[in-house]
């Protein structure tokens, strides 16, 4: 499916014929991997997951997804008028890359803090295996969403320094 940002299959049949599958793979040392490996992946690849980057309060706009709206092509639809409004008086709010400073990892709904004020909350963070830092992704006031900015994540007990940074923060070398 690509969906990580990697070359990838869905495969749909019924769950015995899954079953066989599975351990014929296993029997050829084909190496598994679960939801944790496909969350960094994506992560990496600057892909959204319903439920932490979207859900219905989000638009398109605010999720950095523009490129997916199409209002001249298409009639009328849910949502139609909001886009609109949105697009002639802009957004408050946009959705960012963020590298840690350090090994401080952001984890989904940790506050994101500037000047002392709360200011958003990050939507998912991991370490990233392939670039060895810490990233996130997180929601800001769009005065705060240029490159280089730096804020602060409360993980756990502390402030931690993050940067807004391009996304994705992987791009395959293919």
């Amino acid at each position: 499916t690509g969906y990580t940002g990697e070359d990838g299959v869905e495969i749909m049949i019924a769950p015995e014929v899954g079953k066989q599958l599975w351990q014929n793979l296993l029997d050829r040392d084909v190496a598994a991997c679960g939801l944790g490996c496909r969350d960094t992946l994506r992560l990496e690849a600057g892909m959204h997951l319903y439920g932490q980057e979207l859900d219905q309060s989000i638009s398109p706009l605010e999720a950095d997804l523009v490129w997916l709206v199409h209002l001249a092509e298409k009639g009328d639809f849910i949502g139609r008028a909001a886009l609109e409004s949105q697009l002639k008086a802009g957004i408050s709010c946009k959705l960012v890359a963020l590298t840690m400073e350090g090994k401080n990892i952001a984890r989904h709904d940790y506050e994101v803090v500037h000047n002392q004020e709360k200011i958003g909350k990050i939507t998912s963070g991991t370490m990233s295996p392939s670039l060895g830092v810490a990233i996130a992704l997180a929601y800001l006031p769009i005065e705060l969403t240029d490159l280089g900015q730096e804020i602060s994540v409360q993980v756990r007990d502390r402030l931690c320094l993050a940067t807004v940074v391009k996304r994705p923060h992987y791009k395959s070398s293919n």
